[in-house]
């Protein structure tokens, strides 16, 4: 029997965390929020998710800078992080890519999207 999966997502709007919590629940994920990149990091070192969807812009450390933390610390080092802006232009996505997001998703998110990408990288 497999366990169900836990994602963590990160973005300082707080109908965005709602809706994405109600959104991936309802794909049967357990979902965990933070609104802050120190919150976000925090939270998956403490109890490290199967996936991060982290909002690229935000006030004080962006995604970015969450995604080197996360990547810097071994227990954290190997979770798929997904970003997920509203800034999903050409160079934009590609810059998240090169910066080491496994995935990059525009709002307007599709979730249905999301939970393929998590079920896909599911350790």
């Amino acid at each position: 029997m497999s366990r169900t999966q836990r994602i963590l997502v990160v973005d300082d709007d707080s109908d965005f965390l709602e809706l994405a919590k109600l959104s991936l629940e309802l794909r049967g994920f357990l979902v965990q929020t933070a609104c802050t990149a120190g919150q976000a990091v925090y939270l998956a070192v403490r109890e490290p998710p199967d996936a991060v969807v982290m909002d690229v812009m935000m006030p004080g450390a962006d995604g970015f800078e969450a995604l080197r933390s996360l990547r810097d610390q071994e227990e954290t080092r190997r979770i798929p992080v997904f970003a997920c802006t509203a800034y999903a232009y050409r160079g934009g996505v590609l810059r998240m890519q090169q910066s080491g997001f496994d995935a990059c998703f525009a709002k307007p998110v599709n979730f249905d999207a999301i939970a393929q990408a998590a079920r896909q990288h599911a350790p």
